[in-house]
């Protein structure tokens, strides 16, 4: 890690059959400036060339690479690197994404003069046909979450310490994720901020996605956002508006899961 510069980042890159955009991703994160920078790759029992190239690019200098020998998924994955990173600051991507140009140093700015413990990004999103839209956060937390409108894994920033704190992330949580994690850093009284800057290239990657997984992923979105309306209701903070967009996005949810079944073709 160069130590030329005030703030440390560990950028942790889970890597599952990541080939085609692993190198990518690394150059993404090499091209940040103005921060200690270390990244830290872990194999997650990948059955393509992913792992050569890894070891390619830590025989280089340029990353640390860390092996599962099991397939443990995102999560364990993202909790390896968070167990070896020596950053002050925590920068999780995802292996088809890339970092847009100064996001590291920009975040850290916007959460030093905000005292915050984590960052939630604006972002592009590019979809297969290679279409980018821009998305950004909104500026109410809780109902960033409730909408999925609190950025992005790739998007945002944490500090070192607030995930710690919570032990991570849950490998139980097999979808929503990040949000997930989010929601446990607010009840844990973890401060966020906005970057309404785009910090991130989230890249849509064909994907076998079963008929099974769309119902397990709807109930586990919808679940999640049961979680959090209990948790405002129980805080005296619940509010119609809170209800009415719950409401809203448990539909949205039945809706595509129900469009997809009835559009096989749609399904990779």
């Amino acid at each position: 890690m160069n130590k030329r510069h005030s703030f440390s980042v560990s950028v942790i890159i889970p890597c599952f059959n990541a080939q085609a955009s692993i190198s990518d991703a690394v150059a993404s994160a090499r091209r940040q400036q103005n921060v200690d920078l270390e990244i830290i790759c872990i194999n997650d029992h990948s059955s393509d060339t992913c792992p050569q190239i890894l070891s390619a690019l830590a025989s280089q200098g340029e990353i640390t690479y860390l092996n599962n020998e099991h397939d443990k998924g995102a999560a364990n994955a993202r909790n390896l690197g968070l167990e070896n990173a020596r950053g002050e600051y925590i920068q999780f991507l995802d292996a088809d994404d890339l970092l847009l140009e100064n996001k590291l140093c920009r975040q850290i700015g916007i959460m030093v003069k905000n005292n915050a413990d984590f960052v939630a990004g604006a972002y592009q999103y590019q979809n297969l046909s290679r279409d980018c839209s821009m998305h950004y956060p909104d500026p109410d937390p809780w109902l960033g979450l409730i909408a999925s409108k609190f950025g992005r894994t790739s998007a945002n920033l944490f500090r070192k310490s607030a995930l710690v704190a919570l032990g991570g992330w849950s490998a139980r949580q097999k979808s929503s994720q990040e949000y997930e994690l989010m929601y446990r850093l607010l009840k844990n009284n973890q401060k966020p901020t906005l970057d309404n800057q785009p910090g991130a290239l989230i890249c849509a990657t064909p994907g076998s996605i079963s008929q099974s997984n769309l119902l397990d992923n709807s109930w586990r979105f919808i679940e999640l956002r049961t979680r959090i309306i209990d948790y405002l209701k129980a805080t005296g903070q619940l509010t119609q508006t809170h209800l009415a967009l719950y409401s809203e996005v448990c539909r949205r949810s039945r809706d595509e899961v129900a469009h997809l079944s009835d559009k096989p073709e749609l399904i990779c």
